[in-house]
């Protein structure tokens, strides 16, 4: 956990695992959401639609750098990955990053009620289906996170 941490931080990330309660309410919410049995049904639903989406962006982007805010298991990483494509990750929740199928090195846990101004830039940023987990109040503020990780 120290090594995400130093990561993280290199990257501009200066709240990485602190709570994100609000993200559903408490931590504990996120983790009884973000259980055993929603990363299996999640992998299993996302894969085929996450194997198409990189394949495309690989086709018609080549990006060197991939990354994904609010990763979840990071079933598009992993398609990413598997194409030879550099990935980084973030995820809110605690659990998801324990349950990832890439190695953890390249994933740190964010707050998303904050803007982030990375200290680096990837060719492509993503982010499926994590609005609907935020308060309306930090839309703009995901949206601005997202704007200035990518390039």
């Amino acid at each position: 956990m120290a090594f995400l941490r130093a990561e993280a931080r290199k990257l501009g990330i200066k709240d990485v695992c602190e709570p994100v309660s609000e993200l559903i309410g408490t931590l504990s919410d996120v983790d009884q959401v973000y259980d055993e049995r929603f990363f299996q049904r999640n992998m299993a639903q996302e894969a085929p639609s996450a194997t198409a989406v990189a394949e495309i962006l690989v086709e018609e982007f080549r990006p060197g750098s991939p990354v994904d805010v609010g990763c979840g298991v990071v079933t598009y990483l992993g398609t990413f990955e598997k194409l030879g494509v550099d990935v980084y990750g973030f995820d809110g929740s605690r659990n998801t990053i324990e349950h990832n199928l890439i190695d953890r090195d390249k994933l740190a846990r964010i707050n998303l009620r904050r803007v982030h101004d990375f200290k680096r830039e990837w060719d492509v940023c993503t982010c499926f289906e994590v609005a609907e987990h935020l308060r309306e109040k930090y839309g703009q503020r995901l949206v601005e996170t997202l704007t200035k990780a990518s390039d």
